[in-house]
């Protein structure tokens, strides 16, 4: 087994990015940015440019009498821009960190006002390090980092050069900033403001960024051409006309998870423009920088379906022409070569949930008949059909749905209910009912072969050997709370009850009680934001609300699993796909 690294807490970030660039380590506390961003296809990972030594890459601050004032709260225009927020006696001021809807930079802005007279100092400190690759775990790349001033855009420019072109930031300043070389890489901006009561005064720093210098320094420059106000603007209305439809406390929570899996778990690739999915573009999720079929077709892809179906149908295209090459394996590159291998059904399952997701919504048969998409489908279906069981419409796994090997009974009850959902419900999309037959056949065996008994009667095994020798158990990420939801049997289901039953009991060796109780797994000992979402697509949405609203998670954000005593994060951080799939969740349950 390979578990969860455990988290201590949580790392106190606000990111914000859009498809072209990430911001992925924004602090809390200061509003101090410790990365920025892109996906590279062509190297296959995250590129994040890095402070020096560990400190941020760009740190803002503001000044009274020389001393530096610390943000008192940071509020999130439209639940995904983040803006801090500062007092002092006779001023306030703003720090507000925006990237732009369709471009390929951010914009930073320090805005200052008086009550009665006073003098402050807009500061911000640029510290570029070094370039990290980001696939799993983070590696400095060991290539020089130029620094250099444009005259030709103004702009200042840190490009990391190498033979191939990778990332490069720049910086154009709008205000009255007074730029200080601080050392070979490192600047400070400065803007002195004296203020008399009622009076307001702002400064701006827009960054590029692209594969090299020249694309950064004109980006930056563009930037400024169009301007703070028509950036933030058109930024706050894209998301404004898609927050999630959730009424009450959870809106904002939603919609905050909804954008931060939109923008985390895909990408438009800085080298190529093409379309790219991930776990999440961000370095504190373990497994960051790679495709989980699972992840990115059950968990993230529905919640992009909610908001843009549009960009749902280029992820869909995406996934079954590019990574269908290998369906079903365990993790695969950004470009869609192997990277971790094991066959997992419940990956190859979600190529056919997430096409029958798509007509089902849009109605669309254009993009199924694409001979692509349908050699892609093809794959899958050849995939698992070499799984077959020797007598019986049923198929085994190697991997289950938490990546751990299941040797003793590879033939999982949820995979298989799973598989014969997509099927079913694909065939009825498609008109081909050779498919749908498939689907109702796997669901008829599976609903009689996996039946075993249990302290409330007969229930839904976890999974079985050749022989159909059950062991009983359940696995958040793939449970059988969710098969009502399936629509592999109805919530009424005697034997569905019992098992649910089971699942959140004492019987169960992963249900956690306490403050924050749920379920998890051999994989992570804690209660999980995936038992979360099963809960709320079951039959006790109730229970799932209240404890979202009281849960700290990872500062808002979904994560694997928290802690059973404060709700706090405890292992995967950051985890994009999941937070598209608690959206979801709340969405469904909502509407």
């Amino acid at each position: 087994m390979t578990p969860a690294p455990e988290l201590a807490a949580a790392p106190g970030f606000e990111p914000t990015g859009n498809l072209q660039v990430h911001l992925s380590a924004n602090r809390s506390a200061d509003g101090a940015v410790l990365r920025a961003g892109a996906v590279h296809l062509g190297i296959d990972a995250v590129l994040d440019l890095v402070g020096r030594d560990g400190g941020p890459l760009l740190e803002p601050r503001i000044l009274v009498d020389g001393n530096a004032v610390s943000p008192h709260s940071v509020t999130r225009l439209e639940a995904w821009i983040p803006r801090w927020h500062y007092r002092g006696l006779g001023w306030q001021a703003s720090l507000t960190l925006v990237v732009p809807i369709g471009e390929r930079g951010f914009a930073l802005r320090l805005a200052a006002e008086a009550t009665h007279h006073a003098t402050l100092e807009l500061c911000l400190a640029l510290s570029p390090g070094e370039l990290e690759a980001v696939r799993f775990s983070g590696q400095p790349l060991p290539l020089p980092l130029h620094r250099s001033f444009d005259r030709w855009t103004r702009s200042m420019v840190w490009d990391c050069r190498s033979a191939v072109p990778l990332l490069a930031l720049a910086a154009h300043f709008e205000g009255d900033w007074r730029l200080e070389d601080e050392g070979e890489l490192d600047a400070v901006a400065r803007c002195s403001v004296d203020l008399r009561s009622g009076e307001s005064a702002g400064v701006t720093a827009f960054f590029g960024m692209a594969p090299e210098g020249d694309g950064a320094r004109t980006t930056a420059l563009h930037l400024r051409r169009v301007g703070w106000d028509d950036l933030l603007g058109r930024t706050e209305a894209w998301l404004r006309a898609r927050r999630a439809p959730v009424a009450g406390a959870l809106e904002q929570f939603a919609s905050r998870n909804l954008f931060f899996s939109y923008f985390f778990a895909q990408a438009d690739s800085l080298d190529s423009d093409e379309p790219v999915m991930l776990t999440s573009r961000s370095f504190v999720y373990y497994v960051s920088g790679a495709f989980w079929s699972r992840d990115s077709l059950l968990w993230a892809f529905p919640a992009c379906l909610e908001i843009d179906p549009e960009r749902a149908k280029v992820l869909l295209r995406t996934a079954f022409v590019r990574y269908a090459r290998h369906p079903g394996e365990h993790a695969q590159y950004l470009s869609g070569t192997v990277l971790y291998p094991g066959f997992e059904l419940d990956e190859a399952a979600a190529y056919p949930f997430a096409l029958s997701s798509y007509l089902e919504r849009t109605g669309d048969r254009d993009l199924a008949d694409e001979p692509a998409v349908r050699e892609g489908l093809r794959r899958v279906l050849d995939a698992v059909h070499a799984r077959a069981h020797p007598t019986r419409p049923l198929y085994s796994t190697f991997l289950s749905p938490t990546d751990d090997p299941v040797p003793e009974t590879p033939y999982l009850a949820y995979d298989n209910l799973l598989l014969a959902a997509a099927l079913t419900r694909l065939g009825a999309a498609l008109a081909e009912p050779t498919i749908a037959e498939w689907g109702e056949a796997i669901a008829a065996e599976a609903r009689a072969f996996f039946q075993a008994p249990g302290p409330y009667g007969p229930m839904y095994a976890y999974g079985t050997d050749e022989q159909g020798g059950a062991r009983l158990g359940d696995e958040p990420a793939g449970s059988l709370l969710l098969l009502p939801y399936l629509g592999v049997c109805p919530i009424d289901d005697p034997v569905w009850q019992a098992t649910a039953r089971w699942i959140r009991s004492q019987h169960n060796p992963h249900h956690y009680p306490g403050r924050f109780e749920g379920r998890g797994s051999a994989h992570f000992r804690h209660p999980s934001v995936f038992g979360l979402v099963n809960d709320l697509l079951s039959d006790r949405a109730a229970d799932a609300r209240s404890l979202l609203e009281a849960a700290p998670l990872d500062n808002g954000l979904a994560c694997e699993g928290f802690d059973v005593h404060h709700g706090g994060v405890r292992t995967g951080g950051a985890f994009a796909t999941v937070a598209g799939w608690l959206a979801y969740a709340l969405i469904r349950q909502a509407t």
